[in-house]
């Protein structure tokens, strides 16, 4: 597990403005979990966020987002009391009714609840793409729009569409994932 930090003050992961992907927190510090690794019953959440938002608002976002996972029980619930419109999963059009605010941090678009029961060591590996035949985003990525008819196309944590952007007990998978955009020596340190 990483954890980065700087006195009260951490960085996110991505360095990239308007980022989607999914962390085990709210902070958009960790892609990475590791269960116990005893059979007892273990509930994980997922969260799938806009990290670095340059608008001030989300009124619709839209992603393929989806999962391969060992576990007991798994859902997705998307916050705000959105509607998602056509419930055909794992494509999701998501209208917010209200928009969700957004100032700068990391903005939870849904969550996923993991429970695990009676396995030593399950998985999880979670993708986030663009959908394909998006009119609004480019091929293999997802977006969102701070008012109608204004969209934002979102950087993806890895390089490649399909790749994996989070895992559960699959720590090896997660060197070398963080984004690979042009990097100033400050955006590294922030990182650190």
């Amino acid at each position: 597990m990483m954890l980065l930090t700087a006195g009260n003050v951490a960085a996110q992961v991505d360095p990239d403005p308007d980022g989607m992907s999914v962390y085990f927190d709210t902070e958009g510090l960790d892609f990475c979990y590791e269960t116990s690794g005893t059979p007892e019953p273990e509930t994980v959440t997922a969260y799938l966020l806009l990290t670095r938002p340059t608008a001030d608002q989300v009124v619709s976002w839209e992603a393929r987002v989806a999962e391969d996972v060992e576990a007991f029980y798994h859902h997705w619930t998307v916050v705000n009391d959105a509607s998602v419109i056509p419930l055909t999963w794992p494509d999701l059009y998501v209208y917010v009714d209200p928009p969700l605010e957004t100032d700068g941090t990391p903005v939870v678009l849904a969550y996923l609840e993991i429970i695990f029961f009676g396995q030593i060591s399950p998985h999880a590996i979670i993708t986030v793409d663009g959908i394909p035949g998006s009119l609004s985003f480019p091929p293999g990525h997802p977006g969102y729009a701070p008012a109608p008819g204004v969209p934002i196309t979102c950087n993806l944590i890895h390089d490649s569409p399909g790749d994996p952007v989070a895992w559960i007990n699959h720590p090896d998978d997660c060197d070398d994932i963080i984004a690979s955009g042009d990097l100033t020596w400050g955006a590294v340190k922030r990182l650190y």
